[in-house]
């Protein structure tokens, strides 16, 4: 059993990210560390930190669990080559620094190119957000299929 500190939290079995498609280079001190991946499934913990509070009382702002589920959503697809569409997400209590969170998603039409995953996220037993994630799974990066797109509309508009 592999046991890694992160930031003084003991997480117990890390996958390791040669198996996570899905984002490569993301910083999981900013998105949280997977804890199990599977097929069109996958968990994490997320630890509240210094660097995600708002104000004195360490609230801690609720973009940077979206963020972390957006991240999961995606992991759980488990695809180098995906982009988030939309989604429905819902806040159902505050979160504050030291809080650790534990995420886990399901993601729906295996072989489609549009995908929803399900994420939800508790701490101590508390839900505290959910969300529904619309993915789109493409063949190529679509930042190479942007630029393929406007090579052709440049040369097309040039040819005229």
């Amino acid at each position: 059993m592999q046991e890694e500190k992160v930031e003084n939290q003991v997480i117990d079995e890390l996958v390791p990210k040669s198996k996570i498609l899905a984002c490569p280079q993301i910083n999981p001190n900013l998105v949280g560390n997977i804890t199990s991946i599977s097929e069109n499934k996958a968990s994490m913990s997320f630890m509240i930190s210094n660097e995600f509070i708002t104000d004195s009382l360490g609230l801690a702002h609720s973009g940077f669990i979206y963020s972390a589920a957006a991240y999961l959503a995606q992991v759980a697809i488990n695809n180098a080559n995906t982009c988030i569409l939309s989604s429905k997400s819902s806040f159902f209590t505050p979160c504050k620094v030291g809080e650790e969170l534990f995420f886990e998603a399901s993601a729906k039409f295996d072989n489609a190119k549009k995908r929803e995953v399900f994420v939800e996220a508790f701490t101590r037993e508390i839900k505290v957000f959910e969300a529904h994630f619309y993915i789109l799974v493409t063949d190529e990066h679509i930042l190479k299929m942007q630029q393929s797109e406007l090579s052709k509309y440049q040369n097309k508009k040039s040819s005229k």
